[in-house]
């Protein structure tokens, strides 16, 4: 699961990975979790609300601290300097085998409505196609394929399993 800053409740939709956390994987492994902390304090300080997962995360790498049951209700605090960052703060430190890295370049997902050129470049494409349905016969729909006799058409040839009739 990858987790970050989300836009509203329940909307799937997110500024920024902050992080990666694979629950089937055991806690000892490398590739558990990865944290980016200089995002995650960045998006902390902005207002954002830690999940109770994604909390236990940032206390286990000794961000902050849980002092309740629920963090979505603000119960945690602050381990280190929350104005930290991009460096890791004097005094901080992770021993555990995974990835907790400061200094990390801000990658923010752009939601306001801004199409990008390859979007239009993409709307061009039949929708069949964008989903990776290849090779598949066009049927023209003009009035031309409509006027067309169904005998020995390339219409009558694309559908051979079904029961058109045919006329002359």
């Amino acid at each position: 699961a990858v987790w970050g800053k989300q836009l509203g409740p329940r909307s799937g939709r997110f500024n920024e990975i902050c992080g990666f956390y694979d629950p089937l994987r055991e806690f000892e492994d490398p590739r558990a979790f990865t944290i980016r902390a200089d995002r995650c304090t960045y998006w902390l300080r902005k207002g954002a609300q830690p999940t109770d997962q994604v909390a236990n995360l940032l206390d286990i790498a000794g961000i902050i601290r849980r002092t309740g049951q629920f963090t979505k209700k603000g119960e945690w605090e602050w381990r280190i300097d929350p104005m930290s960052g991009p460096e890791a703060p004097e005094g901080w430190k992770y021993d555990g085998p995974h990835e907790v890295s400061w200094g990390n370049k801000p990658n923010v997902h752009n939601f306001k409505g801004k199409i990008s050129p390859n979007v239009e470049m993409i709307r061009k494409i039949p929708l069949i196609e964008r989903y990776g349905f290849r090779g598949y016969t066009r049927i023209p729909i003009d009035e031309v394929a409509l006027s067309d006799p169904l005998t020995k058409s390339p219409l009558l040839e694309s559908f051979p399993n079904t029961d058109l009739p045919v006329y002359e």
